[in-house]
């Protein structure tokens, strides 16, 4: 499995159709700032979501948030997560991440169409 952090932000990640991947981003506890997908391809899905304490889990300390996913079919799109405020909708959000995404065909599926 593929997994891709902030040093990954505006990044393109090639996977195969059915490759499981995870975005993982710190935001610190307790302030009320949280990462929300807003945008995400239609073939790429969202299977699991959690959050990880850190080493301090006292409010202001660092917890690890992970989002995982897999390219269910062909794609070409850009995740899109936000740290942001659920009552602040309105306000601009306090960091944003993207990646590119694109599956790369399957080369077996490639070579049996040759063959017929």
């Amino acid at each position: 499995m593929k997994v891709v952090d902030v040093t990954d932000r505006g990044s393109e990640l090639e996977l195969a159709a059915g490759e499981t991947f995870e975005v993982r981003l710190s935001d610190i506890a307790g302030t009320g700032y949280q990462w929300v997908i807003v945008g995400q391809p239609d073939s790429v899905e969202l299977t699991d979501e959690g959050t990880a304490e850190g080493a301090d889990p006292l409010p202001g300390g660092e917890r690890l948030h992970s989002f995982r996913f897999v390219a269910s079919g062909p794609t070409r799109g850009r995740i899109a997560l936000e740290l942001r405020r659920s009552w602040e909708r309105a306000e601009p959000p306090e960091d944003a991440f993207e990646v590119f995404v694109s599956t790369v065909p399957d080369e077996s599926a490639v070579e049996d169409r040759a063959d017929e």
